[in-house]
C-alpha cells in the first residue's frame, strides 16, 4: 500500500482535533527545546497523551526502536510533506526542537486560515445548495403544474419558449453532469500527476494563471528557510544538495537535489541551477546573486524567506475577502432569474388569452 493510501486511511479513520498535529510537534519541540532528548521526550508524552496522540507517540516509539527517523515516522502518520521536510533538514543543521515546534507553529497558523476561509464559504455554499433545491424543486413541481395550465387555457405559447425556464427544466441534468465531468477531471488529473515526478506535478499548477503566484510564494518561503538555516549552520551549497539526496529525504528533495546537482555539475552556478527550476520567483535568484557578493547569502535567504511567507498570507488574506462577494453576486444572479422563469411564462400567457 502507497504512502498515499496510508495517510488516506489515517484521515478517514483517525479521530483527532483539527489542531491536534501542531500542539503534538510544540509539545515535542518545547521538551527538546528543554534539553530532553528525543527518547526521553516521547517517553514523557507517553505519559499524558490519550486518544490519538497517545498513538502516535507509541507508534513514532516502535519505529524509532526499528532505526527509522523522526521524520519518516510522522510521515507514516499523515504529517504534511512539509513539516516533515523541515524537520528532516533540521536533523542535519541542528535547532532540532526550534525547528519541530516551529513547525507545530506552521500548522496552528495555517488552521487558522483555514477556519477563516470556512467561515467565509459556509454560509455562501448553504445559500448555493438551496439554490439547486430551488431548481430541483421547480423542475418537478412547479414546471409540471405550469405546463398543465398552459394546456388548460388552450395557448399556443410554450411555457419553455425562454432560455431560463430550459435551464430550469435540464436542470438536474446539467448538474450531474457538471459533477460527473469534475469528478472525471480529478481521477484524471491525479492519474497524470502519478505518472510523473513530483517536480512535474507542482509545474503543472504553477503554469496555472491563478495557483503560480500563490505556490511560488510557498516554496519560495519553503526552500529558502531551509537552505539558509543550512548555509548559517556552516553547511556549503554543495553540502545541502547532498543532503537533499539522501535516503531519508522526501521524493520533491531527492528530486530538487539531483537536478541542482546535475546542473552544478555542468559547470553552472548557484543562482543558474535554481533559474532552472519552477519554484522560485525571478526576483529570488537575484535575492541568491546579492547575497553571494556581499557573502551574506544565508542571512538574505532567511529574510527573504520571511518575506514570501507574508506575501502569501497577505494574498491568501486578500483572496478570502474577495471570494464570498463573488459568490454572493452569483448566487443573487440566479435567484432573479428564477423569479424571471415563473413570471415570464405567466406574462406569455396572459398576452395569449
Amino acid at each position: 500500500m502507497d504512502l498515499f493510501l496510508k495517510k488516506l486511511i489515517i484521515s478517514i479513520t483517525s479521530r483527532e482535533r483539527p489542531n491536534e498535529k501542531g500542539v503534538f510537534l510544540k509539545r515535542i519541540g518545547a521538551l527538546l527545546e528543554e534539553g530532553y532528548s528525543m527518547k526521553d521526550a516521547l517517553v514523557f508524552l507517553s505519559k499524558i497523551e490519550k486518544d490519538i496522540s497517545g498513538k502516535w507517540v507509541v507508534s513514532i516509539q516502535k519505529g524509532m526502536l526499528l532505526g527509522n527517523s523522526f521524520h519518516s515516522e510522522l510521515e507514516k502518520l499523515g504529517f504534511p510533506t512539509k513539516v516533515c521536510a523541515q524537520i528532516y533538514f533540521a536533523s542535519h543543521y541542528g535547532d532540532y526542537g526550534q525547528t519541530i515546534n516551529r513547525c507545530g507553529e506552521q500548522l496552528l497558523k495555517e488552521l487558522n486560515q483555514k477556519k477563516k476561509l470556512k467561515s467565509l464559504l459556509t454560509y455562501p455554499l448553504l445559500l448555493l445548495a438551496f439554490l439547486f433545491g430551488m431548481l430541483l424543486m421547480m423542475r418537478f413541481l412547479i414546471l409540471p403544474h405550469m405546463e398543465v395550465l398552459f394546456i388548460s387555457f388552450d395557448t399556443t405559447t410554450e411555457i419553455d419558449s425562454n432560455w431560463i425556464v430550459q435551464f430550469i427544466y435540464y436542470s438536474p441534468q446539467i448538474i450531474l453532469g457538471s459533477l460527473g465531468l469534475l469528478a472525471l477531471g480529478v481521477l484524471g488529473l491525479h492519474n497524470k500527476l502519478k505518472k510523473g515526478t513530483v517536480i512535474d506535478g507542482i509545474t503543472f499548477f504553477i503554469k496555472l494563471p491563478f495557483l503560480g503566484s500563490y505556490l511560488k510564494d510557498y516554496w519560495t518561503a519553503f526552500f529558502f528557510q531551509e537552505w539558509g538555516e543550512l548555509l548559517k549552520n556552516g553547511c556549503s551549497f554543495q553540502e545541502a544538495i547532498l543532503i537533499m539526496q539522501k535516503e531519508g529525504a522526501s521524493r520533491l528533495l531527492q528530486e530538487t537535489g539531483s537536478l541542482l546537482s546535475q546542473q552544478m555539475q555542468l559547470g553552472q552556478s548557484i543562482n543558474e541551477a535554481l533559474a532552472s527550476l519552477p519554484f522560485f520567483h525571478e526576483e529570488a535568484i537575484m535575492v541568491i546573486t546579492h547575497g553571494e557578493s556581499l557573502g551574506k547569502l544565508s542571512t538574505e535567504m532567511l529574510v527573504y524567506a520571511s518575506y514570501c511567507e507574508n506575501e502569501l498570507t497577505n494574498k491568501m488574506e486578500k483572496l478570502m475577502s474577495k471570494i464570498q462577494p463573488v459568490i454572493f453576486c452569483f448566487i443573487a444572479l440566479m435567484i432573479i432569474a428564477i423569479y424571471a422563469s415563473l413570471m415570464l411564462p405567466i406574462f406569455s400567457l396572459m398576452e395569449g388569452i
